[in-house]
């Protein structure tokens, strides 16, 4: 079994997850941060030597976790439409609660686990623009001097990928595919996406980083990279 764990409005997890279906990977099922929060059952276990986890879902799938292959991990937060009607301390609570408890069992799986969460968020360090853009300097990446956004991007706008210390998108330099992996990896992310803008003279500049990519800008070249990790 290999999960996609995702939001309802992922339409990228969702384009990738129909291309591994008909590539053949029929073990692959998306489920969502609401699935798992209504589940009929959760099981897990911490002992000195092993954790081990289990949920069943409200439409009867049971996922022993210890023995799912891989796990690509794109939650970004959790939203219940019952912490609403809740106090705001109550909700805040509750919601403190749970990311905790996702932090624990999502870490537990090591290796299994794509983009694996951190005290700073459940798929992977959150950072702000101004701190993507400091580490981008350090790694010696010209930096624009404005503030991100990804919205209404200029027409001279780029982005690339990297997975797993390899480069896609359009090429822009070789230095700047070196220093995107080293941003990569200084960060802990084995998935990473950079925008770059081009400025008057011609010149690129690092834009902002997401882990949170839109999977089809990378081209067939990352997906078959992504699509052989869950045949391992």
């Amino acid at each position: 079994m290999n999960l996609f764990l995702c939001h309802h409005y992922d339409a990228s997890a969702l384009y990738v997850y129909n291309r591994f279906r008909r590539w053949g990977l029929t073990s692959l099922y998306i489920i969502t941060p609401e699935e798992l929060l209504t589940a009929r059952k959760w099981q897990h276990l911490v002992a000195t030597d092993k954790v081990s986890t289990a949920v069943t879902l409200q439409n009867g799938l049971h996922i022993d976790f210890y023995e799912v292959n891989r796990i690509f991990n794109r939650l970004q937060l959790l939203e219940h439409p019952f912490w609403k009607k809740a106090p705001l301390q109550e909700n805040e609570f509750a919601h403190q609660e749970l990311t905790s408890f996702y932090l624990s069992w999502l870490y537990s799986l090591n290796s299994k686990v794509f983009n694996r969460p951190s005290a700073m968020g459940l798929s992977g360090n959150y950072l702000t623009p101004l701190q993507w853009k400091d580490i981008a300097l350090k790694t010696g990446m010209a930096v624009s001097p404005d503030m991100p956004d990804m919205q209404t991007p200029t027409p001279y706008q780029r982005q690339l990928i990297v997975f797993q210390q390899k480069v896609y998108g359009p090429f822009i330099s070789k230095q700047i595919n070196t220093a995107c992996i080293q941003l990569a990896q200084q960060t802990g992310h084995e998935l990473l996406s950079f925008s770059f803008r081009q400025d008057e003279n011609g010149k690129w500049l690092f834009h902002n980083a997401s882990s949170f990519p839109d999977l089809t800008t990378g081209g067939d070249a990352l997906l078959k990279h992504i699509y052989s990790t869950f045949l391992n």
